[in-house]
């Protein structure tokens, strides 16, 4: 099989390696889409961010269809449309009975991430309880954003955000824009979401969000005292990663209001005790999903549009330009791989 392989930051290679064979327990999946994810773009920009050891196949947003079964695992599944949790927790550990199984202290499994193989391939052999059933309402296009949209879901379930309550989401890239979907979704009407650049802003939009503005042209604090009220939005979601709008958007977030962390930088900022104490802020962080694919899936068949966030489609000889074109801010949204594209 063809697999796009991790050489180091900057390098990519597509090589021909044996197809993998599902031992006990496993299915061998045909991976149909697998989606560029902010962690591939930071493995391929190298330190600060931990990078994994060269020869390993990335790629933990994936799809496919099982196309054969290890010992263990009935013949029935062949045939069946999945998309993948790319961790299995151990279900033991004092974070995974006490229901934080994102948090797992030793995972049973971690695919395209660097310990086992990802997405990044023709074939991939994964545990069968990884393999999560699309069913025939779903296309694994589709699939290959679903946990994309389970982080986001997570992100919102761990704020404690309610029905009626207000929140600026900083960032438009994917994670921003599905979790204003998300919050739209489950009742969160009055929301602001900030993007300075201009092809997410109109993303955004074509998304169903109504109010994306820019941050270098408005007034950002005078915009949420117009939607949320005088005294700041209740709820901060920051989607970048990236020390400035963080720290901006603590200074515009209400007292008692929490500060959601989603996305992840590596770059340090400067945040004092006085302000947290004197306005008795929360800052909370949130770390992929925990049994969110479920909910995820209802809130796409209730007619959540993630399929209008793909804006490409590459083959495996274009890992490293998508990673790269992402990485320099070029207009792309989720971009997905597809290994079957020849």
């Amino acid at each position: 099989m063809k697999a796009s392989v991790f050489r180091g930051p900057g390098k990519f290679t597509v090589e021909d390696l044996p197809e993998p064979v599902p031992t006990a327990g496993q299915v061998l999946l045909r991976v149909d889409y697998c989606g560029i994810c902010g962690t591939d773009v930071h493995f391929n920009e190298g330190p600060p961010f931990a990078i994994p050891e060269q020869g390993v196949i990335l790629g933990h947003e994936f799809s496919g269809e099982i196309v054969d079964v290890g010992p263990g695992v009935g013949r029935e599944r062949v045939g069946e449309k999945v998309a993948v949790l790319h961790l299995l927790p151990c279900g033991r550990c004092h974070y995974c009975v006490s229901g934080f199984e994102n948090l797992c202290l030793k995972p049973d499994e971690v695919v395209g991430l660097g310990a086992l193989p990802g997405g990044f391939a023709e074939y991939v052999a994964i545990n069968q309880a990884m393999a999560i059933p699309l069913g025939d309402e779903f296309t694994t296009r589709v699939g290959a954003v679903i946990e994309a949209l389970a982080v986001a879901h997570h992100g919102v379930e761990v704020s404690g955000i309610q029905p009626g309550q207000s929140a600026l989401v900083i960032g438009c890239g994917p994670i921003g824009i599905l979790t204003t979907q998300v919050l739209h979704a489950i009742g969160v009407e009055n929301v602001v979401a900030s993007e300075i650049t201009a092809y997410r802003r109109q993303m955004a939009s074509k998304l169903g969000i109504a109010t994306v503005v820019n941050p270098s042209e408005v007034d950002l604090a005078e915009t949420l005292r117009e939607s949320a009220g005088p005294l700041g939005v209740e709820y901060v979601f920051e989607c970048t990663g990236l020390p400035g709008p963080f720290t901006e958007g603590l200074s515009l977030l209400r007292a008692a209001g929490t500060m959601m962390a989603i996305g992840v930088g590596s770059q340090p900022m400067q945040i004092t005790t006085h302000q947290l104490v004197t306005r008795q802020h929360t800052i909370k962080g949130s770390l992929a999903y925990s049994d969110d694919y479920t909910a995820s899936k209802e809130l796409i068949r209730k007619g959540l549009d993630v399929e209008h966030l793909i804006s490409a489609e590459r083959g495996l000889d274009d890992v490293l330009p998508a990673i790269e074109e992402l990485a320099s801010g070029a207009e792309q949204c989720k971009v997905l791989i597809s290994p079957l594209i020849k």
